[in-house]
């Protein structure tokens, strides 16, 4: 429980590739629930990852994930690794924004270690995503390793979208 604390990565550290490192990370079979606060990487610009999931699983009930990247290093928002198979982030709530020049949200907002892309490393019960439609594959293949909670469904603006890529500066919600 963030319990309404903002946690901001230190932009002095030399982080080295987002796959391996996260403010939070997930290790050693782990199950950890995270809620209630802000993880704000905006202006991070090292390859890093809001929660990275290395061997366990995480469970986002809320919260506020923000992820930007300087447009040469690799940042991923929510990031799951093929370390174990088993490995999985599971989005039950929360806000997820990410602003980095690359993938235009598609490729890292959730993302897995291409290994993963089809083994569902997660799974979205709700939360909003911005530019990002979970559940979706986008044009270029990516978007696999994600699925829906049963009975969920991607709203835009209050209905169900049919949208197949996102729309500039939209918010996607699951519910």
């Amino acid at each position: 429980d963030l319990n309404g604390c903002t946690l901001v990565p230190d932009d002095s550290y030399t982080y080295t590739d987002a796959s391996d490192l996260g403010v939070i990370s997930v290790t050693n079979g782990a199950t950890v629930i995270i809620k209630n606060g802000t993880i704000d990487a905006s202006n991070f610009d090292g390859g890093i990852a809001c929660v990275s999931v290395q061997d366990g699983t995480a469970i986002i009930e809320s919260g506020t994930y923000k992820l930007g990247d300087d447009g040469t290093d690799r940042n991923d928002l929510i990031y799951v690794r093929d370390k174990n198979d088993g490995n999985q982030a599971i989005i039950n709530g929360g806000e997820f924004h990410y602003t980095g020049s690359k993938g235009n949200g598609w490729l890292y907002t959730l993302n897995a270690n291409n290994a993963m892309r089809d083994k569902y490393a997660f799974v979205v019960n709700g939360g909003s995503f911005y530019q990002f439609i979970p559940g979706t594959t986008n044009p270029d293949g990516w978007g696999m390793e994600v699925s829906l909670g049963a009975g969920k469904q991607v709203y835009k603006d209050g209905s169900v979208t049919t949208d197949t890529a996102p729309t500039s500066g939209a918010w996607y919600t699951v519910k």
